[in-house]
């Protein structure tokens, strides 16, 4: 009895015990739920456009990948320059196999039971361009990294450009509909009064009709914007605010710029496949002198005989020599002949592309400065007068409303002179990207 009083005493204790035995898990639970919840919320929250691209280039598989390729390739090169591992040869020879002496390994003076070793020695030239092969893979691969980072810049910096300056556009919209309302107000009640035509009540509701194409348009724009952006950076949310003096400064200047041009991806990989090429074609005059094997062998016979002891060396017999290797020499140095002549072709094609770009991006740039410094504060003044001028009768409502959707229609030709610019922008700022 007292046994079971003591039992039941510490049973007492068993909850808190359990519960102070759970108490790290619990934490653990409170820990990982709050980070869930604090991921959520930086989810939800508007990204600016350097975090866009940050999290796009943290989040991308692509870069991995060549990542470990260029490892693979690295490893691949130090594996080469070692030498081949050793050949174990173990054999029975001349075993009888019928008559009194059948499958005796001793009593036969013919039967040997060996066991040798046969090493290949792969000259050390031969080995440095076989890594050397390998070597140029992995800085293939470094450059494609950069090949693919350009991409990612590039591709989410325009996502994210095109949702900001839609989104700003769905908001001139926004106010534009105001305007067309009021227009279309003042035009029935003018029609009404006998003071306008119906020709200005259905110019204010095909206005009215235009504007719902419009925002249509551009809710749709902003949409694949922002599907764009999801796939690139992982979210939807929305873009912060955003410096637009950034898109008047570029890295790319017409002076040096075939300096300039040799920091391209694209000509760095095809800097880099001539090396490649080079080389293979090192290897393959490496390999024009084969490689001798060295092999050494110990035979036992029965007790009654003595053992045998065989070294040897071989080495394969190139027959034709001349003939075969000098067409592949050949062939090889034609490649590499190709890939240089292909390399200053690139270049030419790259730098045409980028002036090309470069006109275009001052263009844009002068254009939208001009919207920017008298067309669209023209267009706010002229509305401004247009209010004073209702305000002291001078003109109608259905006027005022025409001005003020001219300065509205101004502020979206401005927003889209900018999204072209920006998108231009964009193709320049990210060309090369330094890690």
């Amino acid at each position: 009895m007292a046994q079971f009083s003591r039992w039941q005493g510490a049973l007492r204790w068993a909850p808190l015990i359990v519960l102070c035995a759970m108490q790290p898990l619990y934490a653990a639970d409170v820990q990982y739920t709050l980070n869930q919840a604090q991921q959520a919320l930086d989810n939800q929250a508007p990204i600016g456009l350097d975090e866009a691209i940050g999290r796009a280039v943290e989040r991308s598989q692509s870069l991995m990948a060549v990542d470990k390729k260029a490892q693979m390739a690295r490893l691949m090169a130090r594996e080469s320059l070692a030498g081949d591992d050793p050949v174990l040869n173990l054999s029975l020879t001349n075993l009888p196999i019928n008559g009194a002496d059948a499958f005796s390994v001793g009593r036969d003076f013919m039967t040997m039971r060996s066991v040798g070793f046969m090493q290949t020695w792969v000259r050390q030239a031969r080995r440095q361009a076989q890594s050397a092969v390998f070597a140029s893979d992995e800085m293939l691969a470094r450059v494609e990294r950069a090949q693919q980072l350009s991409h990612i810049k590039t591709e989410t910096a325009k996502a994210w450009l095109s949702d900001w300056l839609t989104n700003q556009m769905l908001r001139s919209v926004a106010q534009q509909k105001q305007a067309l309302d009021v227009q279309l107000l003042g035009a029935q009640a003018g029609f009404e009064s006998h003071t306008q035509s119906a020709t200005d009540v259905l110019n204010a509701k095909a206005a009215l009709l235009e504007w719902q194409q419009l925002s249509a348009t551009l809710q749709a724009q902003q949409a694949i914007a922002r599907h764009d952006l999801k796939r690139w950076a992982g979210t939807d949310v929305g873009t912060a605010d955003f410096n637009a003096e950034r898109l008047s400064q570029t890295p790319w200047r017409m002076e040096g710029l075939v300096t300039q041009i040799e920091r391209l991806p694209e000509l760095n990989m095809a800097q880099t496949g001539i090396a490649k090429a080079q080389a293979q074609l090192a290897l393959r005059k490496e390999s024009l002198e084969p490689d001798w094997t060295y092999s050494v062998m110990l035979s036992a016979r029965g007790s009654q005989f003595s053992d045998m002891l065989t070294v040897g060396a071989s080495r394969p017999l190139l027959w034709n020599t001349d003939e075969k290797q000098a067409v592949a020499i050949e062939a090889a140095q034609a490649g590499v002949l190709q890939m240089q002549a292909e390399y200053i072709e690139l270049q030419r094609m790259l730098q045409h592309t980028v002036e090309r770009q470069l006109v275009q991006y001052q263009s844009l740039l002068t254009r939208w400065t001009i919207a920017q410094q008298s067309i669209l504060p023209l267009a706010q003044t002229l509305s401004q007068q247009a209010q004073a001028d209702y305000a002291s009768g001078k003109i109608t409502l259905t006027t005022l409303a025409t001005a003020r959707r001219q300065a509205l229609n101004a502020e979206l030709d401005s927003l889209r002179q900018q999204l072209e610019l920006a998108l231009t922008w964009a193709d320049l700022q990210y060309l090369t990207t330094p890690e």
